[in-house]
């Protein structure tokens, strides 16, 4: 898995490019400093060598050391998980948690990262799986371009639905974290969130599972199931 953007296929640079945009655009508009001084701008957006070093001094800059092999992994997988030429990657994988959900039936799915994508396109081809809390924590789900529009099935009219056998829904996200962009976007692009929680659980690595795994709202959330 690659985590230098250079190394990265095109499909995944294109996808990093996204993030890029979402991240220091979107997120950097109006501000002023290092970052809201050297936004990309849209003429900028291509995938040269010169203009993927450029991103990778920016993100780290805003967000440190471990912000762009995080996001490069993650795109790299993504980009596998998108590819239209891998789609029976895709159904593999969404059938391969269904399996497991349909067989063990738990009361609480706790889905991260990447896997509140598998989770949420999982739960919404099999909506005979009844989950009584879906619980995302760090999710890029409300990104768009780089996730939000390439879903299973296509948001409409500008609203994603909570899946049909999905009692309550809840999202946690730290305040710092480079991939649950952007920032309390969630609750706003998905029907049926009833809960969309901002805190902050790490300041060097604030996307890490085993942080938000320990923080005390996500407690908060598990203990009626406990």
């Amino acid at each position: 898995m690659a985590t230098d953007p250079l190394l990265l296929n095109p499909f995944a640079q294109q996808l990093f490019g996204e993030w890029a945009e979402a991240i220091l655009v979107e997120e950097a508009e109006g501000e002023s400093g290092p970052v809201g001084d050297r936004r990309l701008e849209p003429a900028a957006m291509g995938r040269s060598a010169v203009w993927l070093r450029q991103t990778s001094e920016l993100l780290t800059e805003r967000f440190g050391d471990r912000c762009v092999p995080v996001v490069a992994a993650l795109v790299s997988e993504l980009s596998v998980y998108f590819d239209p030429d891998s789609a029976p990657v895709r159904h593999a994988v969404r059938s391969r948690l269904a399996r497991a959900l349909e067989q063990y039936r738990p009361r609480v799915l706790i889905a991260h990262s990447l896997g509140s994508v598998v989770a949420y396109e999982t739960l919404h081809a099999h909506p005979d799986i009844e989950i009584e809390l879906l619980v995302t924590l760090g999710s890029p789900l409300a990104m768009r371009k780089v996730v939000y529009d390439r879903l299973e099935p296509t948001p409409q009219w500008g609203m994603g639905a909570r899946p049909p056998g999905v009692r309550d829904w809840a999202n946690v996200s730290d305040h710092g974290d480079f991939v649950a962009v952007p920032r309390g976007a969630l609750a706003m692009r998905f029907e049926g969130v009833a809960r969309d929680l901002e805190l902050s659980i790490h300041l060097v690595d604030p996307h890490r599972v085993k942080a938000y795994l320990g923080a005390s709202e996500v407690a908060e959330l598990l203990a009626p199931f406990t």
